[in-house]
């Protein structure tokens, strides 16, 4: 399973992610795989230069189609598309290149979400026929839906493309402005049931947006060949801080509803669970340090999303009774397990 990192911040601050990896001499690349929107207003263009700059031809880059934006009303379908065809054609230096879907939010009635999963095939094999013969080979087009018909139609439609691998944009979504990605049930089903096409006719499945590494182990054993997120940027927002295979945890006192339901770490918990995990990095030898240093949150978070990612890949987390315990207790592993199994979710 492969970890693609969504760069969603300033050039200044990529540039110092760097320079403090390379204080931290982890030889591993951090910023291996990314995704962005490279779009013109709907992103910094200074962040997609520096991409360009400091990663073009060593990292593998996705383009990002903007969907999000479409979704918050940002900017209409039909402009999306044009506006994107022109980018993708003018910009060949990304590795692959995701075509433009409509999201059906959960909320929609079943006459919307028909429409939207019409909009998303309709215009994924238009959007693909228009693009230079050398970028289609790079296409990822979205499969979205809420029901399997659905997800079957997507993939019938995208098989004639020959495209080698899909994203999987239909997880429930909450929020104001259904801008929070939910593994449901209904999510973990249609996700199978994909990932069974997949087997079948040997395409491989991308998770769009995974909101919490937490769930990492859930699409391991599910059989997903890569996912993105923004996660390990997003929470240090608040102050909270990841460690594997368990829920996020504040250190700072940040939000309310951003800390988990746990009053902020001590010092003290915070090393017992640095014992029970078996993590440690550099930007979390010092507790003070990763508590008063956004920066140090932000690349403690992706270090662990990294070392979770390692140790399902080569199932290092096995020699960890205490983990192992975790990932079975999971409530959204038992669910994909009973759904791959048949019974009753």
């Amino acid at each position: 399973m492969k970890f693609v990192r969504s760069l969603t911040v300033a050039r200044s601050e990529i540039i110092e992610f760097l320079r403090l990896w390379e204080l931290s001499q982890d030889p591993r690349a951090p910023f291996e795989s990314l995704i962005l929107t490279p779009l013109p207003g709907l992103t910094d263009p200074s962040r997609v230069s520096t991409v360009k700059q400091y990663f073009a031809h060593r990292s593998h880059i996705i383009f990002d189609s903007g969907g999000y934006a479409v979704q918050q009303s940002i900017i209409s379908y039909e402009d999306l598309y044009q506006r994107l065809l022109s980018y993708y054609r003018a910009n060949d230096w990304a590795d692959t290149y995701i075509l433009p879907d409509y999201v059906p939010t959960s909320g929609l009635s079943e006459q919307e979400v028909e429409d939207r999963v019409r909009a998303t095939t309709t215009i994924a094999r238009l959007f693909h026929a228009e693009m230079p013969p050398a970028l289609r080979e790079r296409a990822m087009p979205v499969v979205q839906g809420h029901t399997r018909k659905q997800i079957q139609t997507c993939v019938e439609t995208y098989l004639e493309l020959g495209v080698e691998v899909v994203g999987f944009g239909s997880f429930g979504t909450a929020g104001a402005s259904s801008d929070i990605n939910m593994f449901t049930a209904q999510s973990i089903e249609l996700l199978t049931f994909l990932l069974d096409l997949g087997a079948k006719f040997g395409f491989r499945v991308h998770a769009l947006g995974v909101g919490s590494p937490y769930l990492l182990h859930t699409l391991h054993h599910m059989g997903i060949y890569s996912f993105d997120s923004s996660c390990w940027l997003r929470t240090a927002g608040f102050g909270n801080v990841f460690m594997p295979f368990v829920k996020r945890r504040n250190i700072t006192g940040g939000r309310l509803r951003e800390r988990a339901g746990h009053q902020p770490l001590t010092s003290s918990e915070f090393q017992e669970l640095q014992q029970e995990t078996g993590h440690t990095c550099f930007f979390c030898t010092s507790f003070e340090e990763l508590k008063h240093r956004r920066f140090y949150q932000i690349l403690h978070n992706l270090t662990v999303i990294m070392d979770t990612v390692d140790s399902l890949n080569c199932g290092g987390y096995l020699n960890n009774p205490l983990l192992v315990q975790t990932v079975e207790a999971s409530a959204y592993t038992r669910t994909a397990t009973k759904v791959r199994t048949g019974l009753s979710i």
